[in-house]
């Protein structure tokens, strides 16, 4: 069983490297975590909310992962969003 996640900034080719490492090691995906948890509360820039604000966004997210994680990915996962990037 392989649990894979990947870190790093926004377009710095995550999802791409995810798909080739997905298929080499037939793993399933769990992607877009957080596209689609803005997109279900009408964010389109993060950086543009209060603080406070932010910081409960980045608990929901961190708690979203860990239950997709759970619920998903029980026999093994690659991920383009890790623990690691809500704390960061």
């Amino acid at each position: 069983m392989y649990k894979i996640a990947f870190c790093g900034s926004h377009g710095t080719g995550k999802s791409t490297l995810l798909q080739a490492v997905a298929s080499k090691f037939e793993v399933p995906i769990l992607d877009k975590t957080i596209r689609t948890y803005w997109q279900g509360i009408g964010v389109d820039d993060f950086d543009k909310l209060p603080a406070n604000i932010r910081t409960q966004c980045q608990l929901n997210l961190l708690i979203n992962q860990i239950k997709r994680e759970d619920i998903e990915g029980k026999n093994g996962f690659i991920t383009d969003r890790s623990v690691l990037d809500y704390i960061g």
